[in-house]
């Protein structure tokens, strides 16, 4: 078997004692193969948000196989780097990168395995941010005024508010059944992504739905009228397990 395998300057792999297939070339001092030896017999796959940081999206996974994936941690608003990582059964590695544009202006709300049970919500987003430390004052004898105290503990709540719909007409709006649903799903651990390019895992909380308007239809359909309903709810952060 092949020892110490890597890329040359051309980005052909080489390895430095010979291979068991593949026909040998000579690069300066090394032996290359062309082409690579066998196919990637698996391959990795991970995304960045930043560009810096980098989470897993697919643990080895069998090549040639593929996959088809829908990642619904990846932004709504904003670029998703992906980083492609394919292994051959003697080791030797190629790594692609792909850029993906997301330019969503609706409110994405995710829960379930996999955050794969989400509601679209493009109507009228409203959201508002508080953010927050705990902190105290403490008044000792002998002082006029109280020494603060700041802790470790983080308060992030997000106040998440708009519209939606009792039928899927507009650009794919859910539903109030529908984001009843989801805020009812047992997992603990919910998604959000807003049209400002954040993505932030927490809780729901405190979910309020109230009727606003209702518009007519074809009087011969089952539901002839079509109500529009306000939705509210409070968002706190909190920590993935892993992350």
């Amino acid at each position: 078997m092949p020892t110490n395998i890597g890329f040359d300057e051309h980005d052909r792999p080489y390895v430095e004692t010979g291979a068991d297939e593949g026909r040998i070339v000579e690069v300066g001092d090394r032996l290359a193969v062309e082409p690579i030896p066998t196919s990637p017999t698996h391959f990795t796959l991970e995304r960045s948000i930043d560009g810096q940081t980098w989470e897993s999206v697919l643990g080895d996974t069998p090549s040639p196989d593929g996959v088809t994936l829908i990642d619904w941690e990846s932004l709504s608003y904003g670029d998703t780097l992906y980083r492609a990582i394919a292994t051959t059964v003697e080791g030797a590695t190629a790594v692609t990168e792909i850029t993906v544009e997301a330019r969503s202006i609706a409110i994405w709300l995710s829960g379930g395995v996999g955050f794969g049970e989400t509601c679209r919500l493009p109507m009228n987003p409203d959201i508002s941010r508080a953010p927050g430390r705990g902190r105290a004052l403490k008044h000792y004898a002998g002082s006029e005024e109280p020494t603060a105290y700041s802790s470790e503990r983080l308060t992030r709540v997000w106040q998440v508010g708009g519209r939606v719909t009792d039928r899927t007409f507009i650009e794919e709006c859910a539903t109030p059944d529908e984001l009843v649903e989801l805020i009812e799903n047992p997992e603990a651990l919910f998604l959000l992504r807003t049209p400002d390019g954040h993505r932030r895992y927490g809780a729901p909380k405190d979910p309020q739905l109230h009727r606003q308007h209702a518009g007519t239809y074809d009087p011969g359909e089952f539901r002839p009228w079509n109500a529009f309903w306000g939705f509210s709810f409070q968002f706190t952060e909190a920590k993935k397990e892993g992350a």
